[in-house]
Parts: C-alpha cells; structure tokens; sequence
C-alpha cells in the first residue's frame, strides 16, 4: 500500500479499470485500462505497474506495462508472458517466463532494461524491503536439498 491507498482491477461491462481508493479521504477513483483484463497491480510513485490480459484464461497472454497517473499514458514494458513482477519507487524486477531475474528502470517516462540477473536462476518470489533491497527466493528442488533467499542491494546491482 501506497500514501494510504489501496489499488484494486475490475472488468465492468466489458472494460478494464484500476480502482483508487484512498484511505485518508473516503474517495474512490476510477481510470480505465487500455486492456479488458488488467490484474496484479501495484501503485509506486504515482503510477500503476500491472500484467495486463488479451484473455483472462490464459497467463501466456499478458503483457507488464505501466499506467502513470499524472499524463494518463500507458507504457508497455514487456509484451512476452511473464511469471511475475515487483516495483519499487521506479525500479521493476520481473520473473521471466525462464525464471530468470530482469530489472527496469523507469526514468522520465521511459522504460529501459538495466540488468538480465542470469546468476540467481529458478526464481520462485521477488520482493523489496521497505528501504528498497531486493529479496529474490527460490524453492529447494528436492528434499533434501534447501530453499535459499537472496538479499541484493539493487544500488549495486544497476550500477553502470
């Protein structure tokens, strides 16, 4: 949750929207989507990163954009099937359909890859910690083997 706000998708008479509501206010928003079927979204720095469906029943058909709430431009940043993704502020690390760690920047509106991550393969979560660190799990592949976790300063891993 962002500033107090909690972001949902719905699809209402056949359109896709992202719902705003703000815990502060009591007010709702709505802003249409320019896919049928957007889900999974997240507010970051006043923008919505979603995975947006041609067909709800079917995870190859997404695409990972970007809804910036200021101008109302949708951006897209990867029209290939994805298995996840997570933002934080205007960094986007994606799980490839590889299972493979990909990292975005998005700076003045424009979305660029910064890092393909190949040393950390089988992806299973991404997330941040509240300063911004990357956690990256992956499940153990048998019994016995072990589950691991990765903390990555992402500063670190971007840098040129």
């Amino acid at each position: 949750m962002e500033d107090n706000k909690l972001l949902w998708t719905d699809c209402i008479d056949n359109q896709g929207y992202y719902i705003i509501y703000d815990l502060n206010t009591s007010e709702i928003k709505k802003y249409k989507s320019e896919f049928r079927y957007p889900g999974y979204a997240r507010l970051s720095n006043n923008k919505i990163y979603s995975i947006n469906f041609h067909d709800f029943s079917s995870w190859r058909t997404n695409e990972l954009g970007v809804y910036d709430l200021s101008t109302g431009k949708y951006t897209r940043i990867k029209s290939e099937h994805i298995n996840g993704f997570n933002v934080y502020k205007d960094t986007v690390c994606v799980k490839s359909n590889e299972d493979l760690l990909e990292i975005y920047k998005n700076e003045n509106g424009e979305i660029h890859q910064v890092k393909n991550l190949t040393e950390i393969s089988r992806i299973d979560s991404i997330s941040f910690s509240h300063k911004g660190d990357l956690i990256v799990g992956r499940d153990a592949l048998t019994p016995d083997s072990n589950a691991e976790i990765y903390l990555l300063d992402i500063k670190y891993i971007i840098k040129d």
